[in-house]
């Protein structure tokens, strides 16, 4: 074999490994996870995803006069036809409007019901020196619902709302079925000094009839709850949130 091709072969090996490696939940037992795959799971895996949330503020220069267009072109300035930028009487600049971006807020959404989830959040519980009895006591007794967690370093958009209005405003959305599923119920979480940290939107398993209400088969869905008139959501891919149980959600 030629050193050209070794080294492509070895490069894209090098690659795979890397690619893989990168994924703790593939291949690593939970008791071997380090900080930095616990981390990665509980923020960044097909389980959890970073949300930004914010709004954009339309601004104008001051002194700025606003012009309309004509009705044949609205979209250009009415003293000479140009999009965006003309003269206004007596010379007055007439500028279009700045777009800037308000106050952001990076929300983290977590499928927190999952094997995966439960066992990096006790894995974690480990590695600041609790107990492993301790720390792993929970995960004999696995939720009996589907729970999402909104959780956030400021949750004061959603705590302003009520428990009903949370209710009422969110859900999750099957890929393929197309069938929205609303929370049985929410549960706030504080910090120490009794602030909202984060909420969980809690799901049952089964509908009235007794069926599931995610089937096996289901591709993924959406989690929706909405901000006022703005929704705060994302997309988890069924596809990817599996360990080697199988589906976990």
């Amino acid at each position: 074999m030629s050193k050209p091709a070794a080294g492509l072969i070895a490069a894209v090996l090098c690659v795979a490994v890397s690619a893989y490696a990168s994924d703790p939940w593939k291949d690593k037992d939970p008791q071997s996870w380090d900080e930095k795959d616990v981390q990665k799971i509980l923020q960044d895996s097909p389980w959890s995803h970073k949300v930004q949330f914010g709004m954009t503020i339309v601004s104008r220069p001051p002194g700025s006069v606003t012009r309309t267009g004509s009705a044949a072109h609205p979209e250009t300035s009415a003293d000479n036809g140009r999009p965006g930028i003309g003269t206004g009487v007596a010379g007055t600049s007439v500028n279009a409007p700045s777009v800037e971006n308000g106050p952001r807020t990076d929300y983290t959404i977590s499928w927190i019901s999952a094997r995966t989830i439960r066992e990096a959040q006790a894995r974690r519980r480990e590695l600041v020196g609790v107990s492993p009895d301790v720390a792993r006591k929970d995960l004999a007794n696995p939720p009996d619902a589907y729970e999402v967690m909104v959780a956030s370093s400021d949750m004061s958009a959603l705590a302003r709302q009520t428990e009903d209005q949370l209710k009422a405003h969110s859900y999750l959305v099957l890929k393929d079925e197309k069938t929205k599923i609303a929370p049985s119920h929410i549960r706030i979480q504080k910090d120490p000094i009794g602030a909202p940290s984060a909420i969980v939107f809690v799901f049952e398993k089964k509908g009235a009839n007794g069926e599931p209400v995610i089937p096996h088969k289901e591709k993924g869905g959406q989690f929706v709850t909405e901000l006022g008139k703005t929704p705060l959501k994302t997309s988890f891919d069924f596809s990817k949130m599996r360990d080697k149980q199988g589906l976990d959600l």
